[in-house]
């Protein structure tokens, strides 16, 4: 090719020419695809295999905040809870200056690939971020700390409250915000909470099939159980008909068994190639599609003492992802019909000049059309949870997990500490059935 040839390409040519080799990788893999590995060593061997593994895999650049959201939650898992928010806050900085992003990311979006700007996350992984930041916290009793992270739980959920879609409100993380205010003994701010969070279960619960939570029924009702609330509290006894009477905390106090349930779905690419019958110009349409769920258990059970206790789902983050992709697809459909005319114009332009560079041309836009699979995968699928008093210091907290096929595990939480009159949270993951229960070694002894 002489020189002449590309003085005379046109400015969108050259700079499709100048983006192919910084986006070679992207049209031989996706970032989901690379990632595959590191959840078959997390669903294989663990948290700990599956960090070494991701660190591995970091490559930074556009894809840096979601390098770090996967450390952050692999970390936690791991039980390494200071280096889990680091990495989780190091997440935050990037994404809030790479969101809204740029001008130019927004074009390559529409003229060469979905997954060329940088990776801001959607709005519930936004939120889950605070949230995992604050398990980290529980989980060392560092309540102050904790605080913070509810109140830009409530911050951001309050930014997201004029949005339109679905996903206006996180029912779970408001219950969450509540738990620690409820702790801290603030308990105004709790019972703001909690009633936030009943109306979001309420609002969303056709969406997301989650029902309001009984342990969260029992919350309201023992807050509003002052005579100055009397009328609250009987409106929500006739709506809670069938609810018990507020679970003591024992003599002890009680637990909250927070169990994360197998991963958030990964992003799978449905394509369609053609081939023009006269021009033998090359088409690629590809759109993303979830696969299925990864969630390994049928049930769940606690048990202290006498007390056994059905753990239930609280957050179904597997939904939330589906029904985000699904509202995103009419703008991801535009998106794609806008490529293919930008990418055949290109493909004409470089055809005009050069026979041979046309076909070069196309080969690039028809293998760098591919869908943008990043997500926050290592998320649990579901977060279950389970209330039960503590009678003893320490305590035994028994689970019993039920999967496929009848399929049981049972494990045993001993030294579970808990203070006249306090909660202990007790945080656990079960990832698959070669992994059925990991829990974290620090922060609970």
């Amino acid at each position: 090719m002489r020189v002449a040839v590309c003085k005379r390409a046109a400015t969108p040519l050259r700079a499709l020419l100048l983006a192919a080799v910084a986006l070679l990788p992207l049209a031989c893999a996706t970032p989901g695809e690379r990632f595959a590995t590191v959840d078959s060593a997390l669903t294989r061997d663990g948290p700990e295999a599956a960090l070494s593994r991701a660190e591995s895999l970091a490559r930074g650049g556009g894809n840096a905040a979601l390098d770090h959201l996967h450390a952050g939650m692999l970390l936690h898992m791991a039980g390494d809870f200071e280096a889990s928010n680091e990495r989780l806050e190091a997440a935050a900085r990037r994404m809030d200056a790479d969101d809204p992003f740029s001008l130019t990311e927004g074009l390559a979006a529409v003229t060469i690939a979905e997954g060329v700007g940088a990776f801001v996350g959607q709005p519930h992984e936004r939120v889950a971020l605070h949230v995992i930041r604050a398990f980290n916290f529980m989980a060392q009793q560092q309540w102050d700390a904790a605080r913070v992270e509810a109140r830009q739980i409530d911050l951001r959920l309050n930014a997201l409250a004029g949005r339109s879609g679905f996903y206006r409100d996180d029912a779970f993380a408001r219950y969450v915000t509540g738990l620690i205010y409820e702790e801290l003994g603030e308990i105004d701010d709790a019972r703001i909470a909690y009633r936030k969070a009943y109306r979001a279960y309420d609002e969303q619960r056709e969406t997301t099939g989650v029902p309001v939570p009984r342990p969260l029924q029992q919350a309201l009702l023992r807050l509003t159980a002052d005579a100055a609330f009397a009328d609250e509290h009987a409106a929500l006894r006739t709506v809670f008909a069938t609810t018990p009477e507020p679970a003591g905390r024992g003599e002890g106090g009680r637990a909250i068994v927070i169990l994360g349930h197998g991963l958030a779905p990964r992003i799978r690419e449905i394509s369609v190639n053609a081939q023009h019958p006269q021009t033998g110009r090359l088409y690629r349409v590809a759109v993303p599609a979830y696969g299925d769920s990864r969630q390994p258990l049928r049930d769940a059970r606690v048990t202290s003492g006498g007390y056994e206790v059905r753990a239930e789902v609280v957050q179904d983050i597997d939904r939330l992802a589906r029904e985000s992709l699904s509202e995103r697809m009419p703008g991801i459909l535009a998106r794609a019909a806008t490529r293919v005319a930008a990418k055949n114009q290109m493909v004409g332009q470089a055809r005009d000049q050069n026979p041979v560079l046309g076909v070069l041309v196309n080969l690039f836009t028809f293998a760098s059309e591919r869908v943008d699979d990043r997500a926050w995968t290592t998320l649990p699928g579901q977060y279950l949870l389970a209330e039960v008093p503590v009678d003893d210091d320490p305590a035994t907290i028994a689970l019993e997990l039920r999967g496929p096929g009848g399929r049981v595990w049972r494990e045993q939480i001993t030294d579970v500490r808990v203070e006249p009159g306090q909660t202990r949270f007790v945080f656990a993951h079960a990832l698959s059935p070669h992994v059925p229960l990991h829990r974290p070694v620090a922060g609970e002894g």
